[in-house]
């Protein structure tokens, strides 16, 4: 995780303005100011693997519809509201890239789709450095018996809010679930008290990276190893 640690990782890429997050401009820009880039993976109903934080089209496309219920070729029909880009498939996204800078991957969605199957049929033959992280504990354990080399970690944060509820929210909250995947790295709402849980991974020296900060307001003095910021 050297790649990452101490350094400020740029939140979808760099974005704002006219240039959307997890767009092929901003992550040009991460690029040009040697930034780690986080961005998000979804995948449609055919396997194929894109680059966008929701679950449907209405935020970012003006579409409201489901991703997932989608081919490959239906999304890439679809445009960016800000900037007019297509939906970048990931392939294109690590062919940009090529290694120029470290890639921090969000593995999206909360269905029993093989999704860590077919994220893992883009990755194996990328040569640049990358993590890959999720919410979902299910992905994660999926990952690692793809490979043990693939560095995981898990997403986390110590409210439920925006999580399933009841047993998964407390399991989630205080690490419960690390067993089944042995996480490299935790990634923790920066502005949540930590738990003991997450003071304990930091005890066994596993790194534990901020999210969400303000790119131009990283704290002094705070707990993480590294910051994802925008």
């Amino acid at each position: 995780m050297s790649a990452f640690t101490g350094k400020t990782i740029a939140h979808r890429g760099l974005h704002g303005g006219d240039v959307c997050e997890n767009s092929m401009d901003a992550f040009r820009s991460a690029i040009d100011g040697e930034f780690p880039i986080e961005l998000d993976v979804n995948v449609s109903a055919d396997g194929e693997c894109f680059v966008i934080h929701d679950d449907y089209l209405l935020r970012l496309c003006g579409a409201d519809v489901l991703l997932s219920s989608l081919s490959g070729d239906e999304v890439k029909k679809y445009r960016l509201t800000v900037g007019g880009e297509a939906i970048p498939t990931l392939r294109k996204v690590l062919e940009l890239v090529c290694g120029r800078v470290p890639l921090l991957i969000e593995l999206k969605g909360r269905d029993r789709r093989n999704r860590a199957e077919a994220l893992w049929n883009v990755l194996k033959d990328y040569k640049g450095a990358y993590a890959v992280q999720s919410f979902n504990p299910v992905y994660l354990m999926k990952l690692r018996r793809k490979s043990k080399d693939i560095p995981i970690g898990f997403l986390t944060k110590r409210s439920s809010r925006g999580m399933s509820g009841g047993l998964f929210a407390f399991f989630s909250r205080n690490l419960l679930f690390n067993f089944l995947f042995r996480p490299d790295f935790i990634s923790y709402k920066y502005d949540e008290k930590l738990t003991l849980s997450v003071k304990l991974c930091r005890m066994m020296n596993i790194p534990v990276f901020g999210w969400t900060f303000d790119i131009n307001r990283i704290p002094k003095g705070n707990s993480f190893d590294g910051y994802i910021a925008e």
